[in-house]
């Protein structure tokens, strides 16, 4: 959260309608691409100039489109656990888009039907204080929207889009206790991912779930330090 972070940065924070309790303000089923299309115009509107994007999942998805289609709106990227093809995880690396929408379809009914957003929830991180306020997000979000970005997150494929970001693209990731894969081919994998990326530095974050921010805070900061002076 932006709390780990004092005031040597001016930050801009942004809200997703839907998600975390704010009421949903737009049918579109495109989540990802109206927040990126809306943080371009932000930037652009507001004169910001090398502008530093740091997003967490799909924030991180969010960051990367930002970059890769709109040309000298950001100085730097940082991505928080996410990878360009969130598809990949679903299936095989090389699945096609295509071949994965009846996945994508089930996910996002399941997402609609189920209780299953608390149980994901509760996975990604090892603190029970967080996990308790990461469970009252999950809950006061809009169903529909989360099942929506879900959709969207899994047949987006970033990969060959990822040769337009130009300027330096730092990656913290983890490796989830349900993996089935040594650690060296999963890193192998990671850096396989954002291979295109002309400036990118992939690191691995130990003792950690998917909110890094939150079971390593001390670590996530010195990973933004050194990242602001790149």
């Amino acid at each position: 959260p932006a709390e780990t972070l004092d005031d040597r940065f001016r930050l801009h924070l942004v809200q997703i309608h839907g998600f975390g309790g704010v009421p949903r303000t737009s049918t579109d089923s495109l989540i990802t691409v109206a927040a990126a299309r809306e943080v371009a115009r932000y930037i652009r509107e507001t004169g910001l100039t090398r502008s530093a994007l740091i997003g967490h999942s799909m924030g991180g998805t969010i960051a990367m489109m930002v970059a890769a289609r709109n040309p000298g709106s950001t100085g730097r990227v940082m991505v928080v656990d996410m990878i360009p093809f969130m598809g990949a995880m679903f299936g095989q690396p090389d699945a096609s888009v295509g071949a994965l929408r009846p996945t994508a379809d089930q996910v996002r009914m399941q997402l609609l039907n189920a209780d299953v957003l608390g149980p994901m929830v509760a996975t990604m991180t090892r603190s029970e204080a967080s996990r308790q306020k990461l469970l009252e997000y999950a809950t006061a979000s809009d169903r529909r929207i989360v099942a929506d970005a879900m959709h969207e997150l899994i047949l987006t494929d970033l990969r060959p889009e990822l040769a337009r970001i130009t300027v330096p693209l730092t990656v913290l990731y983890v490796q989830a206790a349900n993996v089935p894969m040594p650690p060296d081919q999963f890193d192998a994998a990671m850096h396989q991912m954002y291979s295109s990326a002309p400036q990118a530095t992939v690191i691995r974050i130990e003792d950690s779930n998917h909110y890094i921010q939150l079971d390593q805070p001390a670590r996530f900061v010195a990973a933004v330090d050194t990242f602001m002076r790149r």
